[in-house]
C-alpha cells in the first residue's frame, strides 16, 4: 500500500529477469567495495533497500540492519556507514530538520549556512575549504564520517535539496 492509506495494496509483479537485469546493471556503475560498510534501515520489502542489499552482497561490504526502520537515521552515527540507501522523503525531512536548527540560531548562523552552500560550489579554493568545514562538520554528525554517498531511489527528489546534499 502507499504510505498513509488504507485502500488496496499496490504493487508490481517483477519477473527473476527484470531483477536480476536491474542488480547487473547497477552492480556496473554501483560504488560499493569489499570493506565498506552499509547500513540498511528501509524495510527489506521495498525494491530499493533490496536491490542495495544484493548488490552490497555480491560486493563483499559489511551490511548492518536496523532492528527498527524508523530508528535508521539515529544509528548512523553508531554504524558510520560507507553509503546507505534512502527514499528522497526521508532524506528531505532531514535536510529540513538540519536547516531548521539553522535557522533557529538566528539571522548571522542562516546566512553562514546559505553562505557555505554557495561557496561549496564556487572556484576559490580557501572559500570551499572553510564552507565545506562549516557545513559539512554539522552534516557529517548527522550521517556519520566515513560517509562517501547516498544511494536515494523509489520516487522523485527535490532538485533543490538534492544540490544541496551535493554540495
Amino acid at each position: 500500500t502507499t504510505p498513509g492509506t488504507g485502500g488496496l495494496p499496490k504493487g508490481v509483479a517483477l519477473s527473476n529477469k527484470a531483477l536480476t537485469s536491474t542488480i547487473l546493471s547497477t552492480m556496473a556503475v554501483s560504488p560499493l567495495r569489499r570493506g565498506q560498510t552499509v547500513l540498511s534501515f528501509l524495510p527489506i520489502s521495498h525494491i530499493m533497500e533490496r536491490i542495495m542489499l544484493y548488490v552490497a552482497m555480491v560486493s563483499g561490504t559489511d551490511i548492518h540492519l536496523a532492528e527498527n526502520p524508523r530508528h535508521g537515521f539515529s544509528i548512523l552515527r553508531q554504524v558510520q556507514p560507507h553509503y546507505f540507501a534512502s527514499v528522497p522523503r526521508s532524506l528531505e525531512s532531514v535536510f529540513t530538520k538540519f536547516k531548521l536548527a539553522w535557522d533557529n540560531h538566528g539571522y548571522f548562523s542562516r546566512s553562514v549556512m546559505h553562505w557555505a552552500l554557495a561557496q561549496s560550489k564556487g572556484e576559490n579554493m580557501v572559500s570551499r575549504a572553510v564552507a565545506k568545514h562549516i557545513v559539512l562538520g554539522r552534516m557529517k554528525r548527522i550521517f556519520g564520517r566515513r560517509l562517501k554517498g547516498i544511494l536515494v531511489g523509489g520516487a522523485g527528489m527535490n532538485i533543490a535539496i538534492l544540490q544541496s546534499y551535493e554540495a
